[in-house]
């Protein structure tokens, strides 16, 4: 969950009427399907008068079974009125998905979870076999000759 803040002005003289939302742009709506994010829907609760500033934190869900790439994914967010109408100028927000040391740990820890579940050995020897085959992306197949070998 990414959760950058981002200042927005109304430049008209009205405040916005209240139900507006910050969601994607009309023409970031077609590729949807190829972004690495679930949908994003925030509700302005806050009463926007005329010529003001307002800070939003938008919270960007990352899809679990995004996969990590050097490709920077353009996110465009518009507003949106209380009849659906996109008003005012388009945010483009970059996105890389990266790698991360949690994420490793989460994928040890779920394989040595799954290796020790079938039987391969313990929690603690299927933790070890999955870290020495981190140059193999985890391979499953990789850590049970690992642990094969242990047991010879």
């Amino acid at each position: 969950m990414l959760l950058p803040s981002i200042t927005l002005k109304n430049g008209t003289h009205w405040p916005w009427k209240a139900g507006c939302v910050l969601t994607l742009a009309q023409e970031a709506s077609e590729g949807f399907e190829n972004l690495p994010i679930e949908m994003i829907n925030l509700p302005v609760t806050d009463f926007v008068p005329g010529q003001s500033n307002i800070k939003l934190t938008v919270p960007i869900k990352i899809h679990d079974h995004a996969l990590f790439s050097d490709k920077v994914h353009e996110i465009k967010l518009a507003m949106r009125g209380p009849g659906g109408n996109q008003f005012g100028n388009v945010i483009t927000l970059k996105l890389k998905v990266v790698e991360t040391e949690f994420q490793d740990e989460l994928l040890v820890f779920k394989l040595a979870m799954k290796l020790a579940e079938k039987g391969h050995g313990t929690f603690d020897e299927c933790v070890t076999a999955v870290q020495s085959v981190k140059d193999t992306n985890y391979d499953e197949q990789a850590a049970i000759k690992v642990l094969q070998q242990r047991k010879i």
